[in-house]
């Protein structure tokens, strides 16, 4: 099975005691950092669309594609201890899955439904002083 993800990202700097709301001070760089910190205090709404080919031995499966889309916001909650509390939600969208039927021996295309949704919930922090997670 081959699998391609298109990551498009939003995000929102949350306030806390070191940065304001719209601390436009920081560079390109400190901002990327930050959005790739999982312990980041950034609010972030991830968009993904998942493009999947497949293989296999039933009829017809080797032309068989699917398409999906994950919307998974963080919202990140400071604490006075420096530490954050994070919720991230993943709802996924299939938009095109298909679907082995037994009664023709062949592949249905299923339309848009609703995947499983997922909720994280994390704590921790990031130790300036080693760069590390901490929790």
């Amino acid at each position: 099975m081959l699998c391609a993800g298109v990551g498009i990202g939003n995000s929102l700097v949350l306030a806390d005691e070191e940065q304001s709301l719209w601390d436009l001070s920081q560079s390109d760089v400190e901002i990327a950092k930050g959005l790739n910190n999982p312990a980041t205090s950034y609010a972030l709404l991830r968009n993904e669309f998942i493009f999947k080919t497949f293989t296999g031995d039933l009829p017809g499966a080797d032309s068989q594609t699917s398409l999906s889309y994950i919307f998974q916001p963080s919202f990140p909650i400071p604490l006075e201890n420096g530490k954050l509390f994070w919720f991230r939600p993943a709802i996924p969208l299939l938009l095109d899955q298909p679907v082995f039927n037994l009664a023709t021996n062949d592949f249905d295309s299923k339309g848009a439904a609703l995947g499983d949704i997922s909720f994280d919930l994390a704590y921790g922090g990031l130790d300036r002083e080693t760069g590390t997670l901490s929790f």
